[in-house]
């Protein structure tokens, strides 16, 4: 790895991390809205609410042929669907479980990823890798501890955003790089407003948001905008999604955080402990990718 791929690869990092941090900030709104209102209610308001900022933006830059791309219309179509129903049984989840448990549920994904990457898309998972995604893992069951075996509906509905998230990250590498960054935000907006619209109007469940739950609802939509564009970016970006997963594990500082402050929910030992063998494991996946370009550098020193 050169000088110049490194640099572009912490750059990566830390568009990762920002879109991690931007979707702790999604789900901590969402998951205060739901104690008044219902979850299609949120999903449609607030993306609606998106969509009102993105069509006219693609439009008036790109041109409607901008919204329906020749090679990766099919990938967005699918990503969208993915991330609208992974958005769905996420927020369930975030309104039956505390933050902390969600978060350790969650950080299964860059363990599936990883593995749907190795079958899927052929990619390989070296020894160091796998070992910093396996204690990433071995954390969240610290972390986690027994209530998995609650059996809870929340704990379901979070086991299912994993397997959407996973799905998601793949999507996004077949999608590559994007020249309409919006575009990743446009098909899941989309996507999510038409899933929860006739399920709002059968339920007639819609009350009209207002005061600071009127600001929460608007502030949804660019927040989440954020964090789409910055987490599809990062993984479109990289040669291998192994390189990048392990930093989704960086959610647990900011759940504890705002889980302790917003809805009183204090982090235990069991939490303290998973969470730092958890970021233990992303230092490492870093300390690894700076011995390998240190190696390369001196392989290509000119003798």
């Amino acid at each position: 790895m050169s000088e110049h791929h490194y640099g572009a690869f912490l750059k990566t990092i830390s568009i990762s991390l920002t879109g991690w941090l931007l979707y702790v900030f999604s789900d901590t709104i969402m998951k205060w809205l739901t104690a008044s209102y219902s979850v299609p209610e949120i999903m449609v308001f607030s993306y609606t609410a998106g969509l009102f900022i993105i069509v006219p933006y693609i439009a008036l830059r790109y041109g409607w042929k901008a919204f329906l791309p020749e090679r990766t219309a099919k990938w967005h179509i699918l990503r969208g669907i993915s991330g609208a129903l992974g958005t769905v049984v996420g927020v369930h989840a975030l309104h039956l479980i505390p933050l902390t448990d969600f978060y350790g549920v969650v950080f299964l994904t860059p363990l599936v990823l990883c593995l749907m990457s190795h079958f899927i898309l052929k990619e390989r998972i070296g020894k160091h890798r796998i070992t910093a995604i396996v204690v990433g893992f071995l954390g969240v069951l610290v972390l986690a501890g027994p209530q998995f075996s609650q059996g809870s509906l929340g704990y379901l509905f979070a086991l299912s955003a994993v397997l959407f998230a996973a799905s998601n990250g793949i999507l996004v590498r077949k999608i590559g790089r994007e020249t309409v960054l919006l575009r990743f935000a446009f098909y899941v907006f989309a996507a999510n407003v038409l899933i929860n619209l006739p399920i709002l109007l059968a339920e007639k469940s819609f009350v009209m948001p207002a005061g600071t739950d009127l600001l929460l609802f608007l502030a949804i939509p660019p927040i989440v905008m954020g964090g789409l564009v910055a987490y599809s970016v990062a993984f479109s970006r990289v040669r291998e999604t192994a390189m990048i997963a392990p930093f989704h594990y960086s959610q647990i500082i900011w759940g504890a955080i705002l889980g302790y402050f917003l809805f009183h929910e204090v982090p235990t030992t069991r939490t303290i402990i998973g969470a730092a063998i958890i970021i233990g494991a992303g230092l490492y996946m870093i300390w690894r990718e700076y011995v390998l370009h240190k190696a390369t550098v001196v392989q290509n020193l000119p003798r």
